[in-house]
């Protein structure tokens, strides 16, 4: 390693000494923040110069000119003991971590920076999360529903014969398979299948848990229109145990949305008479 190397990593742990503690003053920053802004700094910095080795191979060394700065500054400068401060630990796991990110990544990989063709993807799922954020914001594709329409009425027999051709259930306890075709005719005001799909991608994506399937259940793995018709049946069929009443159950299994689902449960009742 060169004397000009040493002196550019010098250098680089000033600037990185005065920003940390600018930021820390201006917005009063934790630790870990600060462990991270200096990792993000040291990373931007191994990505930059990543074709010239003789400097990005130990980039982390300016963590260690970082940490002597602060002892310097703080014994010296401010006339406090920085061993008492607490500061000591910060700066090791610090350095600890620049080594590793350094050894491990900065000097393992062709490149830091993400490719054009990276850059697209990311591009392209910020775009989609972002319209999925206004779509769901804005309750836009979400008809109002008003229980006193005789086209609402229309609509549901519409939906019900829809999702009785789609599905076909064939459940035991015919009033509960009544209640799933209701719940999923609201469901699908609440979520239609635009947002739906959404739902389904941005969890193919992050793999957190998401309002999946026709039946919207909070999730952590895949399922199907159909899993989730299953795993609401058996729920209804489990509340039903200590409930008889449809007015019960429904509000038992969903109250928020209990006034529409009846009011679909006891239109379809009407209509298949």
């Amino acid at each position: 390693m060169s004397g000009l190397i040493i002196i550019i990593y010098f250098i680089l742990g000033i600037i990185l000494f005065l920003g940390n503690n600018f930021i820390i003053d201006k917005y009063n920053i934790s630790k870990t923040q600060g462990i991270i802004l200096s990792l993000l700094y040291i990373l931007l910095l191994g990505g930059i110069f990543h074709p010239y080795k003789a400097f990005s191979g130990d980039v982390f060394i300016i963590l260690i000119f970082y940490m002597i700065i602060d002892i310097v500054h703080t014994t010296y400068i401010l006339g406090e003991d920085f061993f008492s401060k607490g500061r000591l630990n910060y700066h090791l796991i610090l350095i600890v971590l620049g080594y590793l990110l350094n050894a491990y990544f900065i000097n393992q990989v062709e490149t830091i920076f993400l490719s054009s063709e990276q850059l697209k993807v990311i591009i392209w799922l910020i775009i989609i999360i972002g319209l999925y954020k206004f779509i769901s914001t804005n309750k836009i594709f979400n008809n109002k529903f008003t229980t006193n329409s005789k086209l609402e009425d229309n609509e549901i027999r519409i939906q019900y014969t829809k999702y009785k051709n789609k599905y076909n259930l064939k459940y035991e306890d015919k009033d509960l398979e009544l209640l799933i075709y209701s719940i999923m005719i609201i469901n699908n005001k609440n979520r239609n299948n635009l947002l739906r799909w959404i739902d389904d991608k941005i969890y193919e994506f992050s793999g957190k848990s998401r309002k999946l399937s026709i039946m919207l259940i909070d999730s952590d793995k895949a399922i199907s229109d159909l899993e989730g018709i299953d795993i609401v049946y058996k729920k209804l069929i489990e509340i039903k145990k200590k409930n008889k009443s449809i007015i019960t159950i429904v509000n038992k299994y969903d109250k928020d949305n209990s006034d529409k689902i009846i009011y679909v449960y006891n239109t379809l009742k009407d209509f298949l008479k």
